[in-house]
Order: C-alpha cells, then structure tokens, then sequence
C-alpha cells in the first residue's frame, strides 16, 4: 500500500508548516510531506492521516503536483476550484471545476458541473511571470506572491490584456 502513493495523482500546496511543508488531501486522507534530517535522512517522508508511510529523496513522482490553489470556495452545495500547476513538459496549468446550482443557472437546467483548463506553453512563460510583477524564474512563486492582492478572475484577465499565447479548453455536464 506505501507505495501506492507514488502512483497517484495528487495536487500539493503549501502549508505553511516549515517541518511539513507540502500538504495534500487525497480521498478521506490527509497527507503531508515532511522534511527528513537530510543528508542522515531521506529528504522527504510521507505522512498519511499523520502516520509515516515512505521516504523519498528530493525528486518527486511523475503524478504528483506543486499547486497554487487560485481559488478554493466550498459554499455547499456549490464548489468553485482552480489550480495553477507546472506540466511536466514545463507548461503551465490552470485548472477549474465548478459544481453545484450556480453553475446551472449559467448553463441551464441539468447541467451542474463546469470544468476547464488553460495552458500557458513553457515558452510564454517569462511573460507570464513579468506581467504578475514577479522577479523570480518560477511562475508558481510569482503567482504565490500576486493572490494576496488579486481576485482569481484577474489572472485570466491578466492573460488575456498582455497577450500571453495560451490554449483553453472547457466542457459543461457531467
């Protein structure tokens, strides 16, 4: 079962926790990836529902995510989430779901569930970071840092004002 992890794809953000920086909910489990006593000590450990599961050096799955959750509304029963992630390719995620009878009455009846994903290639990605004001090369740090003063919807009018290339794709229903 411990290495079953390893194979699922799981969203982390920060936490805030400098002993435990990355945390996860995955199903009805919590996870957390604490910092081992590196070098004596793998650089991570695996905690789920706070009981030590693996280690794991510096380099993290192929399925597993750093994520800036852009928004995060749980208003029962509508559920509006978007999360910004690095593809492997180097591309940048944006990806929302919306659930409940908010999005119904945009669609119409029936119809409760709005997902889409926009995604700024690795090469546009340097404009991006310029445009949200940051001064770092990772565009996950400059978004960390633009939220704090910005509504979620300002990012995709931030895209599409300065012209940054991206693609969209969007599907409602279930």
């Amino acid at each position: 079962m411990s290495e079953g992890w390893l194979e699922q794809r799981i969203h982390w953000r920060r936490s805030g926790d400098v002993y435990a920086p990355w945390t996860a909910t995955y199903g009805d489990h919590e996870l957390k990836l604490w910092l081992g006593d590196f070098p004596a000590e793998h650089f991570y450990i695996l905690l789920v529902d706070g009981i030590e599961v693996l280690d794991l050096d510096s380099k993290w799955p192929k399925d597993w995510r750093r994520t800036v959750a852009v928004r995060e509304v749980h208003d029962p029963p509508d559920h509006r989430v978007l999360w910004a992630y690095m593809e492997h390719n180097g591309d940048l995620a944006l990806d929302a779901q919306d659930l409940g009878p908010s999005v119904e009455q945009v669609f119409g009846a029936g119809i409760r569930e709005y997902e889409w994903k926009r995604t700024v290639a690795a090469a546009h990605i340097p404009q991006l970071i310029t445009a949200l004001g940051g001064t770092e090369d990772d565009v996950l740090d400059a978004l960390e840092a633009w939220l704090p003063t910005h509504q979620p919807e300002d990012l995709e009018k931030l895209i599409e004002e300065r012209g940054i290339p991206s693609t969209f794709w969007s599907r409602a229903g279930d």
